[in-house]
Formats: C-alpha cells, sequence, structure tokens
C-alpha cells in the first residue's frame, strides 16, 4: 500500500512540477485509515519544502463518501 501510495504521490508531483509554476494541487483521496492518511500528509509535507510555491490541500473521504464523491464529479463533469 505505501509503495503505491508514495509512486502516487510522486507522479502527482512530478505532474504538478511539469505543468504549475505556483498555486494549489487538490487532492482527493478515499484514505481515511491512519497509516494511509499519515503516508499522504509526509508525502505532500516533502513536496511543499521542496516547491514553496504550490500549495497541496489533501481533502480525505471515507470510503464511502469517497465513492459519492467520485460519482458526484464525473456527474457534473459530463
Amino acid at each position: 500500500m505505501a509503495g503505491t501510495l508514495a509512486f502516487g504521490i510522486a507522479l502527482t508531483a512530478q505532474t504538478a512540477t511539469q505543468t504549475a509554476t505556483a498555486g494549489t494541487l487538490v487532492i482527493n483521496a478515499g484514505t481515511s485509515d491512519p497509516a494511509p492518511k499519515q503516508a499522504f500528509e509526509e508525502l505532500i509535507e516533502r513536496f511543499e519544502a521542496e516547491n514553496p510555491d504550490i500549495e497541496v490541500k489533501l481533502n480525505v473521504f471515507d470510503h464511502e463518501g469517497f465513492k459519492t464523491s467520485v460519482r458526484n464529479f464525473l456527474s457534473s463533469q459530463a
């Protein structure tokens, strides 16, 4: 799990640094369990330290809330 999480953040971080010079990166995640949530927070902290002009906002949803959030997002994009 941690390896997958780290890869996802690294990929997101690399994309963010290539496409944005400043601003806010929003991550919506269904990682309300303590271990993955802490891993996200630690990676975000490191990313922000290396990219001080980019703020990362982590929105954490419980599992059911995350599924609802994704459905709502996809419906609004249609």
